[in-house]
């Protein structure tokens, strides 16, 4: 493999094709065998130190070589060699070298981070490239290099390239982040800073159970909850906030919104300068303009619970009792959006219906004269009518049912497909009622009385 004969020379290589062939024989029989291993690990160093890679030859030479040592039961210190070339490719003008070397680092760093480690600036830089799969191979590399030591030194340079990434790597690149800052956070204090600032400079691309997961670590660290409110106020008035910043801001301000006219700052935070009035207008702000989207929503779900929420300040008797403090959340809480809430004493179910809600016996269903209605079953006009998690089962026939009509030329000309059934007369009048009352529900069956219906009597 060394000395130089004109005869077979290629970019004053000697017969470069004969050295690959050589070396990807050596690695097959140098799989799981120790012995053979060891015997063509001199082999391997020399060629990995006497090849040079300024040719084209060269490169395909040693990147052959390098595959080899990682592929045999190679020493540590064969393995940081080889590593040290790809390190050398990533440094290379030419982009199809750069691309290749992070391959192949992205399949060698379970085998030596710590060697991998070594070029972290080197593969940081590549995260900033022209070419659009460098910079995806680059940023799944960084990924799988991010540990507890380097947790914050690899998030800076994540967020610097976060600000100025292109709108088709923002999600993942957003998603990544904060799984990263979940899982290898050094303190809780640090966990806060970084995801509001994810969400300040990306929070459209944040998903739920991020925002989810954030408002659980808050509730569950007292010590940092005026610190946190106080940052968090900082940023909404400073600035538009979009979705997940949103959802966590007003929930915090709703929270512990009393704490940003404490005293008692932590190091190296600035004072904020907050009164009663200026909170209220900032939710105020906030608030509308979701306000105004949801009362008009297509969705009847939303539609109730905005239109309830909008008529909370009007019942004094529940409003005290709808209002306290939440205790804090469960950190086991999964975000499937239908796991139970652990609190002293017992748990609350989510309601599995907007039914449900409205005929469960909770103490929001107070009349205005201070009375609590009997709770009845919802009748099935109404059921059929909001819920969609029923699975709808067949009635059963009716006593002395006319037959249904037979459409003699839809059973002609039709494809064998039975015609649907008519919509019950009551349903339709429903369906009326919740169109032309856009803003507000009219009771829809005597029997039923829960908390939509007595939330938006009028005054």
């Amino acid at each position: 493999l060394s000395g130089f004969t004109p005869d077979h020379d290629i970019g004053g290589l000697t017969d470069p094709f004969l050295q690959v062939k050589t070396l990807r024989l050596l690695r097959i029989l140098g799989q799981g065998d120790a012995t053979a291993s060891d015997q063509m690990s001199d082999i391997l160093a020399q060629v990995a130190t006497n090849v040079e890679g300024n040719k084209n030859a060269g490169n395909a030479v040693l990147y052959e070589c390098v595959q080899t040592i990682m592929g045999v039961e190679s020493i540590g210190g064969l393995r940081v060699l080889a590593i040290n070339i790809l390190g050398r490719f990533l440094s290379n003008r030419d982009n199809n070298i750069r691309y290749v070397a992070l391959n192949m680092l992205a399949k060698v760093v379970a085998v030596d981070t710590q060697a991998v480690q070594r070029h972290r600036s080197t593969i940081v830089d590549c995260v900033k490239d022209s070419d659009v799969s460098i910079r995806r191979r680059a940023l799944d590399l960084v990924y799988a290099l991010v540990n507890a030591s380097n947790i914050t030194t690899l998030t800076k340079e994540l967020l610097e390239y976060l600000m100025v990434s292109d709108v088709e790597f923002k999600p993942d690149l957003t998603n990544k982040i904060c799984a990263l800052v979940q899982r290898f956070a050094p303190d809780k204090r640090w966990h806060i800073d970084t995801l509001i600032q994810v969400m300040d400079q990306a929070g459209g691309y944040v998903k739920d159970e991020q925002s989810r997961a954030l408002i659980v670590l808050i509730s569950n660290a007292p010590e940092l909850q005026p610190y946190t409110v106080r940052r968090l106020y900082s940023v909404l008035t400073q600035s538009h906030p979009q979705r997940a910043l949103l959802i966590v801001g007003v929930w915090c301000l709703g929270e512990y919104g009393d704490m940003l006219l404490l005293d008692g700052l932590l190091e190296d935070e600035e004072p904020v300068a907050a009164t009663e009035a200026s909170v209220v207008r900032l939710l105020e702000t906030l608030l509308k303009e979701p306000m105004e989207e949801t009362l008009g929503s297509i969705s009847l779900e939303v539609q109730q619970r905005a239109c309830e929420y909008s008529r909370l300040f009007v019942h004094e008797a529940i409003r005290p009792a709808l209002l306290e403090n939440m205790p804090p959340l469960n950190e086991d809480l999964t975000a499937s959006g239908r796991a139970n809430i652990s609190m002293e004493g017992g748990s609350v179910d989510a309601p599995e219906s907007p039914v449900a809600a409205a005929t469960s016996p909770i103490p929001a269903a107070i009349s205005p004269s201070g009375q609590v209605p009997p709770t009845q079953p919802a009748s099935p006009q109404l059921v059929d009518l909001l819920d969609m998690n029923v699975v709808d089962e067949p009635a059963a026939p009716a006593m002395n049912a006319p037959a249904p009509a037979v459409d003699l030329l839809a059973d002609l000309l039709g494809d064998g497909v039975a015609p649907p059934a008519p919509m019950p007369a009551a349903a339709i009048q429903q369906a009326r009622w919740a169109v032309h009352r856009n803003y507000q529900r009219i009771p829809v069956a005597d029997e039923v009385k829960g908390v939509s219906e007595i939330c938006l009597e009028a005054p």
